[in-house]
């Protein structure tokens, strides 16, 4: 048997966990899991929408450029923001393999 490859997030699954958790994450620590540079992640998202607004600016706490009503309004229920990509990449590695 070929052994598999260890599981690496994608931004589907940090986007799919956030938003379940109702948790945000800082740009910066989605763009170290997913291996790309901070700026692009906003790109990489797509059409601003409530669905993806858990990704934020560190400063802010707030995801960049989005009006208020494309907030999800469990947006700001958790003060706590993840800013590392070692405790993203290990929160989402937890919460998919107990799915």
């Amino acid at each position: 048997m070929v052994p598999s490859e260890p599981y690496h997030p994608t931004l589907e699954d940090i986007l799919a966990f956030l938003r379940y958790e109702h948790i945000r994450a800082t740009y910066g620590a989605v763009a170290e899991v997913i291996q790309v540079k901070p700026n692009e992640v906003g790109h990489l998202i797509g059409v601003r929408r409530k669905e993806v607004c858990w990704v934020v600016n560190a400063r802010t706490g707030l995801p960049t450029g989005y009006r208020e009503s494309l907030l999800d309004p469990n947006l700001r229920e958790k003060d706590e923001i993840i800013r590392t990509d070692a405790d993203l990449e290990q929160r989402v590695k937890h919460w998919k393999g107990s799915l």
